[in-house]
């Protein structure tokens, strides 16, 4: 069996703040202790830029790992809640993600004397990280579920204009021959060596793209997973990880149209050809359902707290709307990815 990359984007923030429309650094080599090295990250290649209006009405959100420069993306299924990969997430330090709740992430992103300020009208920082306690990021399979999911809670609600992204309501299917649209912040281009597996080309991360008409392949058995048809040059691909599969469902007599999340990017091929593997949100609604209760709770838990974060920072005597969004600890974050 072909090995497989997790579909998720080392970038250099520096880049990405000051080369706002360059394509930003890319390592195809790098391993952390909370993602398998064997596999990639994706960004939608083959499609077209999306912008504000789809990013708003759907829900689709950005995520950077402060800590690695990892890129991924992910969908907001309630106020402060994102439903992402796991191989996206960091449990350990939950807290140097962020989330970003712009098509552009680069807008949000700016470099003063060093330091990197983020927009806090348009990025969250994260709370807490979990994963599925049964994700296996050792597996390389194409055709057994790895479990990866995961969910962010953020440390305050997502801007009031974005609107949730929906979930599969009891009952539907998804079954191969479907289609879907996909969406992500990864690369739009990428080309790789095939004999060093080394990345020769990538463009456009940060930068929301979506995808139509991409065919569901296949449905594993346990319908913890499914695949998708990329044969045709348009699909996922490095930076995409995390990021939604979209089914539309047209209106009966009874219920109107909608459009329903049903996959969350997982892995793929390296050079992001042929197929890409997301897991089912049917297949982990339960997953989903019941860590979400359990992070609602937290939040209610912590929402004195975080009103007292909140007021603090909007009496800042900081007018600008640019500020570091971790100040206690930005500087020790920052230094690994910024040397």
């Amino acid at each position: 069996m072909k090995s497989t990359t997790v579909l998720r984007m080392v970038v250099s923030l520096s880049l990405l703040a000051l080369l706002a429309s360059c394509a930003p650094t890319f390592s195809s080599n790098s391993a952390d202790s909370y993602q398998n090295s064997k596999s990639d990250q994706s960004n939608i290649i083959g499609g077209e830029t999306a912008d504000a209006a789809y990013q708003l009405a759907n829900g689709v959100v950005g995520i950077m790992d402060l800590n690695k420069g990892a890129l991924c993306t992910g969908s907001l299924i309630a106020r402060n809640l994102v439903l992402t990969a796991a191989h996206c997430v960091n449990t350990f330090s939950a807290k140097a993600m962020v989330v970003f709740f712009t098509p552009n992430m680069t807008q949000s992103i700016k470099m003063t004397n060093g330091k990197l300020l983020l927009n806090k009208n348009t990025v969250r920082q994260v709370a807490q990280a979990v994963r599925n306690s049964k994700y296996n990021p050792q597996s390389d399979s194409m055709t057994e579920s790895t479990n990866d999911i995961a969910l962010l809670r953020l440390v305050a609600d997502a801007p009031a204009e974005i609107q949730t992204a929906a979930l599969p309501p009891a009952g539907l299917a998804l079954k191969q021959g479907d289609m879907v649209s996909l969406a992500g912040y990864g690369v739009s281009q990428f080309k790789m060596d095939p004999s060093t597996g080394e990345a020769l080309l990538s463009k456009g991360s940060g930068l929301l793209r979506k995808a139509d008409d991409i065919k569901v392949q296949t449905v594993l058995p346990s319908g913890e997973e499914v695949t998708f048809d990329q044969s045709q040059g348009r699909g996922a691909c490095h930076g995409d990880s995390g990021g939604p599969a979209y089914l539309k469902v047209a209106a009966t007599e009874t219920t109107p149209a909608a459009t329903y999340v049903v996959g969350v990017t997982s892995r793929g091929p390296g050079d992001c050809n042929e197929i890409a593997v997301y897991s089912s949100t049917i297949g982990q609604a339960k997953w989903i359902a019941a860590t979400s209760a359990v992070l609602l709770k937290a939040a209610a838990t912590d929402a004195k707290s975080a009103q007292v974060v909140a007021s603090a920072a909007t009496s800042s005597s900081t007018a600008s709307e640019d500020e570091p969004i971790l100040p206690s600890v930005g500087g020790s974050i920052l230094k690994p990815i910024l040397k």
